[in-house]
């Protein structure tokens, strides 16, 4: 994914710029269930308030949530791109635009069983 996607914001003191880089696994089945990659900055060192929702569907499972990386379990989808959006503390969102792709992985495959004059073609 080209670019990064960053917004800034003050915490007292310190300036965060909230930054991701990139999405990596970032197509899977509509039965979600797998696991994604998100590369960026400021994320915190621990998840806190932190959510992040794919196709405006909140993510219920985190592998890891860190500074600089997010592993996080896709929950189920419809079929096409969806937003990634990232938020920390509740407040301060940076949403990477058709971020992911749902795709059906359900689809049946035709094949050839050689039996008899004919072709027999089905659907598995």
């Amino acid at each position: 994914m080209p670019g990064s996607f960053s917004t800034g914001f003050s915490t007292g003191f310190t300036v965060l710029n909230l930054v991701v880089n990139t999405i990596v696994a970032n197509k899977g089945s509509i039965a979600g269930g797998n696991i994604i990659t998100i590369n960026g900055d400021c994320f915190q060192d621990f998840q806190l308030s932190g959510i992040v929702k794919i196709g405006g569907i909140e993510v219920l499972s985190y592998s890891l949530w860190s500074m600089t990386q997010l592993k996080v379990v896709v929950p189920p989808g419809t079929l096409g791109f969806a937003d990634v959006a990232v938020t920390i503390e509740g407040d301060e969102t940076v949403t990477v635009s058709n971020g992911y792709k749902y795709i059906n992985t359900n689809i049946g495959h035709a094949v050839y069983t050689g039996v008899g004059d004919g072709v027999y073609v089905g659907v598995f």
